[in-house]
């Protein structure tokens, strides 16, 4: 990089000692193109280290479910669209280590199929998913069978405006088909994004305070996308405003992902 800017610089600089307006502007022009190219170098590096971040985590997740006494269906394709080997990880620690007993999903997708063979295998446990495309549903039950402990919710997405945000996608009827118990553990990966301009996911504000559990953790994925972190950044604030002491930390492979606990979940922010 530095040779092409000596290089670059060496075509331009003004000889002998006078400068005209015309090597000025050249030089100035290709100061910019300069300084694009480091950006692109600075993008590539970052790109690079999350996707080794993201093999790093899919060795750590592998490692930690390959002895596990309730995930017998082992197989799963994070990335993309889907949660990634972080967000797998967390979520598997959360349930094995903590035992939730009431569990509510936003979103359908690989993340389900880890949660419902917990419930399946846990006496007690009820698990509750929510989605809003009726044909990912219909095309997930033919891969994937689901037990009685699990229940999956269609609420189409609506869009509603919020703050100063006209365009948000929310789930219809949310807080009247889940909002009746308190819930240990909610995982966030829902509903959809791409409508939204400032923030999304805001739907899990309706459920703060009055439907968490004393001990709780909350799991929430794309915190690399601006609108999924202001929203982030406005449960902070709920659960201050009501007087909720809690924990936070991040951790990210290909996409960063959140996780809020309660005080005594500590331990979970540093996985």
């Amino acid at each position: 990089m530095h040779k092409k800017i000596k290089n670059f610089l060496k075509r331009f600089l003004p000889t002998p000692a006078r400068s005209t307006n015309a090597q000025m502007q050249k030089l100035e022009q290709q100061l910019e193109e300069i300084k694009a190219l480091q950006e692109q170098h600075n993008i590539a590096i970052t790109q690079i280290h999350n996707n080794t971040s993201e093999i790093l985590w899919g060795e750590i997740y592998n490692n930690t479910i390959s002895n596990s006494a309730w995930l017998h269906d082992k197989s799963s394709s994070p990335g993309r669209w889907a949660v990634g080997y972080p967000f797998l990880y967390i979520m598997y620690r959360v349930l094995n280590d903590t035992k939730p007993k009431r569990i509510l999903e936003l979103g359908l997708g690989e993340s389900t199929r880890v949660i419902a063979q917990y419930a399946a295998s846990h006496n007690g446990v009820k698990h509750k998913v929510v989605e809003q495309n009726l044909h990912w549903i219909n095309y997930f039950k033919k891969s994937f069978s689901l037990n009685e402990t699990t229940e999956l919710l269609y609420l189409p997405a609506i869009e509603t405006s919020y703050l100063d945000d006209e365009r948000n996608l929310v789930y219809q009827d949310f807080l009247k088909s889940v909002g009746n118990e308190k819930y240990d553990l909610i995982v966030i990966d829902g509903p959809g994004v791409t409508e939204a301009k400032l923030y999304a996911r805001i739907d899990i504000l309706d459920l703060i305070p009055q439907n968490i559990s004393d001990s709780f953790c909350i799991i929430l994925d794309d915190m690399h996308l601006e609108k999924c972190y202001r929203s982030y950044l406005l449960l902070l604030n709920k659960l201050e405003e009501t007087g909720i002491d809690y924990v936070k930390g991040r951790y990210h492979g290909a996409k960063k992902v959140a996780i809020i606990s309660s005080l005594d979940q500590e331990f979970l922010i540093s996985l």
